[in-house]
Parts: C-alpha cells; structure tokens; sequence
C-alpha cells in the first residue's frame, strides 16, 4: 500500500492537466457517443472496419470516465495515475514472486524504480497513455498469474494486453520467458499446454484485426495513411537494445546526454546486471525490456523508420521496457553490491536520482491551464444550451428552431460556428476543429484569420489521426466574407493574449465591410522604421532580428528558430509610425519575399507557423490583441497580400492606429519592399 500511495502521490501534481491534441478529443468524442449508445465510430460502411480490436479495452476507459465527469480533468486523469501506481505494485510482486528467498528488499527496489523513472512521467500525463498504462498492466499481470499457475485469469490477462495496445501481442514471448527461466522444469510438453492457450488468444486478435484492415480496402483512417509497420534487422540489433538501455537509465537525461551515449550506458547496465545476477528475475528483467523496446523500431511514420532520439521523444513506447528493465536494474544492483552498506549507498543513489529527476518531469508536464481553456468553456454548454450570438448570451432560448435542426443536417450542411481569431495556440486550433466538437454543438466551426480572413476548416471526409492535422484540416479557397454568415449563426472572437489564464472568447458583431473600391492606396515610408528600445519606453524585441535597409526595402533576418513560451507577449522587431483612422481603413497591402533559414520549413505544419507578425498599436489597440499573421510564401518570389482591417471588431473598435510592427515566427529573410494604407478618404485617415 505504501508503494501504491506514495506512487500516486507523486503523479497528483497531474491531476487537473488540460486535455491536449485532437487525439485527445477523439476520446472525450467516444465518451460521449458511447454515453449517448452510439459507437464512436458509426460510418456508412460500418461499425467493424474502424474499431481497432487492439485498442478496444482502453477505448472502453473513454465511456465511464466521460460519463460520470463530463470534462472534469480529475476525472480524466486519476485513472492513469492510479494505474501506473497499480504497475509499480505489480512490478514488485512479479520480483518477489520470480525471487521468493530473497525477501522484500529486491521486490520493493522494483516498484520503487518502476514507479519513480522519470520516462514515465509523458505516459500518465498524456491522456493517451492509457494504452499502454492497461497493456503494462495486463502484461505484468499475465505474467504473475501464470507463475501462479492460475490459467483461467492468466489467459484473461492476455486477452487484455493484446486489446489494449497492438504492442500487447508480446506478452505471449514474455511468458515463454517467465516459463523459460522459472518453470521449465516441468517439461517442455507441459509448458507448451501451458502457453498454446494464450498464443491462441493473441493469434486470434491478430487475425482479426487483418480481417479489419483487409475490409476497409482503401486507406480511409488517417492514423493508417502516416503510420505502418516495416522491419529493418540492422535496426533490431541496434536502435532497440539502445532504446531498451536508455529506457533502463532516464534520470541521466538530466545530465544531457546525448541519445546514443544514454543507451549504451543503460545497456551496459541492463547486460551487466543480467549476468551478475544469473536468476530467473535478471533474465526476465533484462529479456522483457529489450523485447518491448521492439515495437517502436517497426513503427513508421510517413514511411520514415523512428530513429533513437524519435523514439525517446515519444517515452509512452518504452513504458513497459522500463518496467521489466526495473526488475533487471533491482536484482543487479542488489546482487552485485553484498555489503549491507554498500547497497543501501547504491539504492540510495539511484533512488535519489530517479526521484529528483521525475520531480522534475512532473513540473515540466504539469498544464493546469490551456489556452484552449476559454473556448471550451464557451462550447461544452452548448450540448444543452443556445448557441450565442452578439445580442444573446450562452444558453439563450431565441434559437431553437436552428437548434433543433442540427442533428438532422449533414456535416457539410450544419450550421457554423465562426471562430475569427489567428491561429497562434495549436491547442485552441485542434480543439476548434475537433470532431468532438463538431458532435457536441452540431456546430460546423470555421475558423477565420484575423487580417488575411482565410478561412481554415475540418474536411468531412477525413476522420482524426493522432495529432497528423495535415491529414484532415483545409483551407478554404474563398476568404471570409460577414455577408455569408447566416441568421442565428454565432460569431466569437477568440483572443491569445499573454498567458493562458488571461485569454478570452466573446460573442462579437462584425463591422460592416467598407467599400473596397473607394479605398486609395496611401504609402507608408519603409525609411523611418525604428528598433523598439527601452529609451523609447518599449520592451525590447521578442526574438533578435537583424534589420536592415537596402535601396528603399526593409529586410528583416531571424537566424534561429524562436521558441514560443505559452506566456510570451510579442514586441515587434521593427517599428514604422503611422496614423490611420480605424474607420476609414479598409486594409495594408504588403509587397514581400521571402526565403527560409536554417531550419527546414514543414508543409505539414503550414497553417501553425511562417508568418509574418504584423503588430498594430495605437489608442484602444496592442499587444496580443493588434497582432494579425500574414502567411508567407517561401519561393523567394515578390508577392502581395492584404490585411483586411475594416471587419476586424478589435481594430475597428481602437481610435487611432498609429504604429505598425513586424516580426517574424520563423527562421528565415523577408525583404519588405512596400507597405500601404488602403484608405477610403475622410477627414481624420492618412499615414506618416
């Protein structure tokens, strides 16, 4: 119990954690259809082509933690906790009973290193670490009912590893290995009567699932269109022992060492420690680990083989090799230091680094606030309520014929809900377009660029894929338009300001649009841009741009790529005045190219970042909330964009505009070569 309380202890800074990622709303999605008697993944063509029967327990967590907590994180996040708790347990009872003579000392050194690695802290923070959190679980505890020669639960067992994650299917070699190294005395015959049972079970699975795939014909899953399975042998005999080795030896990531350094230590020690050991514990321990940090060597993403600093990048893949790995480490350490003096000096070393390390890791992990916090705030009423408007406050009644109407229509043909923001917090961005949502409200959500008013949406068509946004977001090809929003149809303006716990999303009504045609273009000089300086009362720059001035352009370099701190307010590297008058001016056209930096830009990514920052600041207008994107292009070629400013409520809403900023989110070279006001003509609009 002490073993079980302290783990949980550990892990309960976690315990409010936001949910992150549209994989995530998949989930709370299956929740709530499974509340509702709806199988998360109803098509036209059936229930059975898209549940993947080796997920189906952990799937089947979704149901009760959404229907007895809704959203509630608690709720959401006390189960994996206590999981990985109930693994640490079962960690050391699978020792004590592979090591029954040797008492409490190497089962309690077990669980204790199991339950402090620091790897573990991605598994139970990352709501979807549940898989394997469940296959570790089921395969600990396969494994300690086959010792205990209880066949009918052992088999239960397995049937549960391999339908809770596909890396499941290895508990048939891990009880071979049990079999082999405890109770092989038995005879061969009577241990293959043993273990045929459970190789049924996992063949059976297996089977089915091809049955799955083969019936689905055509790649429709977006998850099945970036990930597959291939073998490499070099990378068998390589990449997985290193993973299995620096699995064994996390808290020494502390120390900064590079991936490969890392894994050849812990390999080092899982093989030492196997051999000074010489017992069915070490074996286990050390066999178990390098099996299970197989899996994620055959993995492919994109048809790209994970390679070592992937994989660690990913620490929820060697979940279960650091658990038996933690068997190995216990009997080595014990074993090989006999001195009562000198163990407790090892133990005390490796307990206080790991403890230290994961302390560590759980600060790091903790995300009591998201940006994402406010908007589903605003939408998760909406199951029951009234879908807001300008005039009309959540919940209201004014809308029920609309309302009622939702569940009739088809994806394509459901109401909207427009969302104009930028798209600065990926978090807001993957819950906007979150099927969840979409099944929640009945709502179709449109999510609109402030400045640029592309429109960015979820294809109908496409189904989730873990965090792969490419695989289903679009954009628009036609801008946002306010005439196209229909009656009733609710427009919020969601606003990234500053940290998370200060952002906000609020009804708005929409300017009506000014008259493009009217609207003369009015030069803004390039020459008089200026640094923001302490001596000129402004903060300094974000990030350290190099300006500089040629022939009448102004180019702007940023040579490392920035790093984007959930809180950071972002001050423009460069600065030109102005005065323009909000009511009069329809948008800035900006002349460009653009080149990348050093580091590779990613198209998959190419809604998320390349842009340039455009900040406006004025009376009634700044920080985060005058901040509008204008996407780039990255051909070196001269092109022209326009800022639409005229619909926008915040900077219609400001008195004056009278500076205008740029900045980049990208390590590359923009040379501006014309700035202009588009200006419909009045008495107070002009620029300086």
């Amino acid at each position: 119990m002490a073993l079980f309380g302290g783990t949980a202890l550990l892990y309960t800074p976690l315990l409010n954690n936001v949910l992150e990622g549209d994989d995530a709303w998949n989930y709370v999605l299956q929740g709530e259809l499974g509340v509702r008697g709806v199988s998360a993944y109803v098509a036209s063509d059936g229930y059975f082509k898209h549940q993947n029967v080796h997920r189906l327990l952990a799937d089947a967590t979704w149901l009760p933690r959404y229907g007895l907590f809704g959203v509630w994180m608690p709720g959401w996040n006390a189960p994996s906790m206590l999981l990985h708790a109930l693994n640490a347990v079962l960690v050391a009872l699978l020792a004590r009973a592979l090591r029954p003579e040797r008492g409490l000392e190497v089962p309690l050194a077990a669980g204790a290193l199991a339950a402090m690695a620091p790897l573990h802290v991605h598994t139970v923070a990352w709501i979807g670490g549940t898989y394997d959190l469940l296959a570790g679980a089921a395969q600990l505890g396969a494994c300690l009912a086959f010792l205990g020669r209880r066949q009918g639960l052992a088999v239960s067992l397995t049937l549960a590893a391999v339908t809770s994650k596909e890396s499941g299917l290895l508990v048939v070699p891990l009880l071979t290995v049990v079999w082999l190294a405890a109770q092989r005395t038995e005879g061969l015959r009577r241990g293959a009567q043993r273990l045929l049972p459970h190789l049924a079970v996992a063949v059976a699975v297996a089977a089915l699932r091809r049955l799955q795939v083969a019936e689905v014909g055509v790649v429709t899953d977006a998850m099945a269109a970036v990930r597959s399975v291939g073998l490499d042998p070099l990378a068998l005999v390589t990449t997985a022992p290193l993973a299995a080795g620096a699995a064994l030896v996390s808290p020494l990531e502390a120390l900064g060492l590079e991936a490969t350094t890392q894994g050849l230590v812990g390999l080092g020690v899982l093989v030492a420690t196997a051999i000074a050991a010489r017992s069915p514990l070490g074996v286990v321990g050390a066999l178990g680990a390098l099996g299970l940090a197989v899996p994620p060597v055959l993995l492919r993403e994109y048809g790209h083989a994970l390679d070592l600093d992937e994989i660690l990048h990913n620490p929820r893949y060697l979940y279960g090799a650091q658990l038996f790995g933690a068997l190995a480490l216990a009997e080595g350490v014990l074993h090989g230091a006999r001195a009562m003096t000198a163990r407790r000096t090892a133990l005390l070393l490796v307990a206080v680094g790991s403890l230290a390390a994961t302390l560590d890791r759980v600060a790091v992990a903790t995300r009591p606030a998201s940006a994402a916090g406010a908007l589903l705030a605003t939408v998760e009423p909406l199951r029951a309520g009234g879908i807001p408007s300008a005039t009309e406050p959540l919940g209201g009644p004014s809308h029920e014929p609309l309302r009622a109407s939702r569940a009739q229509r088809a994806p394509d043909e459901a109401p909207r809900l427009w969302l104009l923001t930028n798209r600065q917090r990926e978090d807001t961005y993957r819950l906007a377009v979150s099927r969840w949502l979409a099944v929640h409200t009945g709502l179709r959500v449109q999510w609109v660029q402030r400045g640029t008013l592309r429109v960015l949406e979820r294809d109908p068509a496409k189904t989730d894929g873990l965090d792969f946004v490419n695989a289903y977001h679009r954009a628009r090809p036609a801008p946002f338009s306010p005439s196209e929003v229909a009656d009733g149809e609710p427009v919020l303006l969601v606003v990234d300001r500053g940290p998370a716990s200060g952002h906000r999303v609020e009804a708005v009504a929409l300017a009506e649009p000014l008259d493009r045609g009217l609207a003369a273009p009015v030069p803004v000089d390039l020459g008089g841009a200026t640094t923001p300086s302490a001596a000129s009362g402004d903060p300094p720059p974000s990030r350290p741009h190099e300006v500089s001035h040629d022939t009448g352009a102004l180019r702007l370099t940023l040579r490392d790529p920035p790093t984007h701190p959930a809180g950071e307010a972002r001050v423009p590297a460069v600065v030109l005045p102005v005065l323009l008058d909000p009511q009069r001016t329809v948008g800035l056209r900006v002349t460009y190219d653009a080149a990348l930096g050093a580091r590779p830009y990613q198209p998959e990514r190419r809604f998320m970042r390349g842009y340039l920052e455009v900040g406006l600041s004025g009376p009634g207008l700044g920080g985060e909330e005058g901040v509008l994107l204008l996407p780039l292009v990255f051909d070196g070629a001269k092109h022209t964009e326009t800022l639409r400013l005229d619909v926008d409520p915040l900077v219609r809403g400001a008195q004056h505009i009278t500076r205008v900023g740029f900045s980049l989110d990208q390590a590359s070279q923009v040379t501006v070569y014309a700035l202009e006001a588009l200006v419909v003509p009045g008495v107070r609009s002009g620029a300086r």
